[in-house]
């Protein structure tokens, strides 16, 4: 369905089996715009319900059914950079040059029904509602042209962001593709070669970063495809396809899990089925609202994981060992007391939590590099902060210089200081096995599937490789302090 320079709006109907031939005369026209169009959005629940902006300065919501506009939204002062409808279809969010975001509610006013400060950057923008609508994403620049996230609160928009989130420095505007099960958002832009991932939170700290797809060479686009082609089995979360210059290459994501002959219902809800359409333009339009139907994605014959039998785990101390007195710094460390807040019940584990952790040979597969049809993924925010860490660790090395000076040269490349480290792992002084024994408890309690999140397993990983670093040094000083004075 394309649109084009001259304010037209042009139809093709796809087969259901797909193309056979080239299509080149339009099912229908849709005229009404007087200026070039610059976005489409379907109606996420209603059939043949359109909603298009244009350099008119105005959104036209259409009934494909009958080909004709049936309401028009105004208020917009300069170009609409993007427009997103909400998950339940009742409103409908724009970002706009002007430096304004704008809420409607398309059947109720023509006029905004909310509008609040958006990016400060005129280079473009784009919105997506997440956290289940209750929260606006838009992707910017601000005033140095630096690419930013600004995340809103939908009934506040006047309040400006809940949290702003700078990324790099880049042309093009990040496009983001949004997945409501798993609350990631998946960000690039054309003629980019990395693809942002974070984990979307309601609350603080609302951003939680995953690890970021790099590609080889840039690509034209990248689109997150419907649950329904994800290998469950594979575990895998997500896949997308990324346009190449010649050619188009699926891209998978899949997290390491223990017990994959059972479904992981943790990570794969019910999903709705965005394909069908939950009511007709015209109940729509008359004042109706819909639910998407859900859809399991549980292939036959595989039991939850939830309902997996039980091995009786190791008996394991309480958390009062591994976690003393906070002291006042600590309270004060949002992360941490994120991270604390998850220790809770412990007694009725996932299957998986019973098990030391994924086997070796399927962590190594992982974090050394997933193979997935000509692309190269590596594992979430895990996989990641290892790399980033093991990195870190190297390069602090290198810079060692006079003793003394080498502590210091790893906290500033790790990016934690030494006594961060010990806080997040709760070790009071640097034992080896109390640095592995926290470690292993905290990075289980802190796994998704009980609360966690991957940001939080990400952060314990990193202060294990800290703390490991100082280990190395103050290793390395005590050799060098025991050998004869030169003479």
């Amino acid at each position: 369905m394309p649109s084009g320079e001259d304010a037209r709006i042009r139809l093709w109907r796809v087969p259901p089996d797909g193309l056979q031939e080239v299509l080149t005369m339009p099912e229908a026209v849709l005229t009404g715009h007087t200026e070039k169009i610059y976005s489409l959005r379907f109606h996420p629940l209603a059939a043949d319900v359109l909603a298009s902006s244009s350099y008119d300065l105005t959104v036209r919501i259409w009934d494909l059914k009958v080909g004709a506009e049936r309401l028009r939204l105004q208020g917009h002062r300069d170009q609409i950079f993007g427009l997103a409808w909400s998950p339940d279809g009742q409103q409908l969010a724009t970002v706009c040059k002007d430096g304004r975001l704008r809420i409607y509610e398309p059947r109720g006013s023509p006029e905004p029904l909310q509008e609040g400060p958006g990016p400060e950057g005129a280079r473009g923008a784009r919105v997506v509602w997440v956290c289940d609508g209750h929260y606006l994403l838009v992707s910017g620049f601000d005033s140095r042209s630096e690419r930013q996230l600004l995340l809103y609160s939908a009934k506040a928009l006047a309040g400006g962001p809940s949290a702003v989130l700078g990324l790099d420095v880049a042309p093009s505007t990040l496009l983001p593709s949004y997945d409501p099960d798993t609350g990631l958002v998946l960000l690039t832009g054309k003629g980019d070669t990395r693809v942002f991932l974070y984990e979307l939170l309601p609350e603080a700290p609302f951003f939680l970063e995953c690890n970021s797809f790099t590609s080889p060479d840039p690509h034209k686009g990248f689109i997150l495809l419907p649950k329904t082609e994800c290998d469950v089995r594979e575990v895998e979360f997500a896949r997308c396809l990324r346009l190449r210059q010649t050619s188009l290459e699926p891209v998978a994501f899949r997290l390491p899990r223990v017990r994959k002959e059972f479904f992981q219902d943790d990570v794969f809800p019910d999903t709705a089925v965005s394909w069908e359409p939950a009511l007709s333009a015209e109940a729509w339009l008359g004042g109706a609202n819909g639910t998407p139907r859900l859809l399991s994605l549980q292939p036959p014959g595989m039991t939850p994981v939830s309902q997996a039998p039980r091995e009786a785990p190791a008996r394991r101390a309480p958390s009062s060992v591994y976690l003393e007195e906070k002291s006042d710094q600590q309270k004060k460390e949002e992360l941490l007391s994120a991270m604390v807040a998850k220790l809770g019940n412990r007694e009725d584990p996932l299957p998986q939590d019973s098990f030391e952790g994924v086997d070796e040979d399927e962590w190594a597969k992982y974090l050394a590099q997933i193979i997935v049809m000509g692309a190269q993924v590596v594992g979430r925010a895990f996989a990641r902060a290892l790399r980033q860490e093991f990195a870190a660790s190297r390069a602090a090395a290198d810079a060692r210089g006079r003793a003394g000076h080498q502590s210091a040269a790893a906290s500033n490349l790790s990016g934690l200081s030494l006594q961060e480290a010990q806080q997040i792992l709760n070790v009071s002084k640097l034992s080896p096995e109390e640095i592995q024994k926290n470690y292993e408890h905290l990075f289980k309690v802190n796994d998704k599937s009980v609360g966690g999140s991957f940001y939080l397993q990400s952060k314990v990983v990193r202060a294990k490789e800290r703390l490991e670093e100082e280990l190395r040094i103050q290793a390395q000083e005590d050799r060098e302090r025991q050998q004869p004075p030169k003479t």
